[in-house]
This record gives structure tokens, C-alpha cells and sequence, in this order.
């Protein structure tokens, strides 16, 4: 867009930008339930791996367990984090366009008050 923009143009911006949050909208749910499903996937795989350290190695100092069980589970936790960032900046992008649209709305009305 050229400045000063025009109201087609802001309107053309606006159509646009529901386009792209309805998108990312749609996106949402399943963003969430594999967010949900990387968390299980960790936390079971880090009480797997303390249940069997215990077992293996009964005489390992609790930080010594924990440096064993992070070491093993490290995978599990990067896909972990990387799910919920994903849902998180997905997120983020819904409020964001939501208050570019709302700028949007505002700048419209503003044109139609002047002509």
C-alpha cells in the first residue's frame, strides 16, 4: 500500500487479513492437539526413563539421575517446546491481526467521515 492509503485499499487490506486469520483459525485446533500430544510424549517418556534408572542404577544421586533422565528425554522435550511454540505463535498471530483489523476498521470509518 501507498501512503496515504486509500479506502479501497484499506478495505482491500482488510479483506486480506480475514483471509489469513481464518486460515490460521482453522489451523488452531489441530496446532493444539499436537502440542498436547508432544507434552504427553515427553512426560511419558521422562517417567519411563526414571522408573528404569531407578531400577538400573539405585545407588546415582538424584542429580545425577536427572543430567541421565534430561539426556534421554532431550528429543522428546525439543518437540515439546517446538509444539508449543508453534500453537503460541500462532496464537500471537490471531491477536495481532485482530488489532491490525481493528486499525483497519478505524482508518475506513475515518476516510468515510472526511468525504
Amino acid at each position: 500500500m501507498t501512503r496515504p492509503w486509500s479506502p479501497s485499499e484499506l478495505e482491500q487490506r482488510a479483506f486480506e487479513l480475514r483471509r489469513e486469520l481464518d486460515a490460521v483459525v482453522l489451523g488452531l485446533p489441530e496446532l493444539a492437539e499436537v502440542a498436547a500430544q508432544a507434552k504427553r510424549a515427553y512426560r511419558a517418556r521422562k517417567a519411563m526413563a526414571y522408573l528404569e534408572l531407578r531400577a538400573a542404577k539405585p545407588g546415582w544421586t538424584v542429580d545425577e539421575k536427572k543430567a541421565h533422565v534430561d539426556d534421554l528425554c532431550g528429543d522428546a522435550e525439543l518437540d515439546d517446546t517446538i509444539a508449543e511454540e508453534l500453537l503460541r505463535a500462532a496464537r500471537d498471530r490471531v491477536r495481532v491481526g485482530l488489532a491490525e483489523q481493528d486499525f483497519l476498521r478505524t482508518m475506513i470509518v475515518s476516510h468515510r467521515a472526511v468525504v
